[in-house]
């Protein structure tokens, strides 16, 4: 047990002091425009862009009422047909982002956490919410590894 618990806070320190070889701002910077982009996307319905370009398969997704893992392209898309057609019955008009957290893990990792509201197309808020992402960079692209729906209350510190 005691090789393993030290095994573990070895690959924690390793991560960690390779966390500080990297630029945080840069990774940052590049994180916002990522999520700024992927929002607009899915406030917009642009379910081709949202599996081409910010979710990768498979992909994990915890809700309040279950979880799903999307194995690959396709099952992205038909998930996300599957919101907007729920979104569609509230009429679902736009997301807006009251609070951001980015914590950069290392070079090739981010975990995103946020509260949001949805609007109505009366401008009525149907949802406030929050959701935590991990994105990882693989082939030089960011892309969503994980989601999580949670209480609005619950973001995620980065712990600085």
């Amino acid at each position: 047990m005691a090789k393993k618990l030290t095994l573990a806070i070895y690959f924690l320190f390793i991560q960690s002091a390779s966390a500080q070889q990297y630029d945080n701002a840069l990774i940052t910077e590049e994180i916002e425009k990522f999520y700024s982009e992927y929002v607009t996307a899915f406030t917009t319905q642009q379910i081709d862009q949202l599996a081409d370009n910010y979710m990768i398969g498979p992909l994990y997704v915890r809700y309040d009422l279950g979880t799903v893992l999307l194995q690959n392209k396709e099952a992205v898309i038909s998930h996300m047909n599957s919101v907007y057609s729920e979104l569609s019955k509230q009429s679902y008009a736009r997301s807006e982002i009251l609070a951001t957290n980015i914590c950069v893990l290392n070079d090739t990792s981010v975990l995103v956490s946020v509260g949001f509201r949805r609007f109505d197309s009366s401008e009525n808020v149907i949802l406030e919410s929050g959701a935590t992402y991990s994105i990882i960079k693989i082939d030089g692209k960011w892309r969503l590894a994980m989601m999580s729906v949670h209480d609005a209350k619950n973001i995620i510190s980065c712990g600085n």
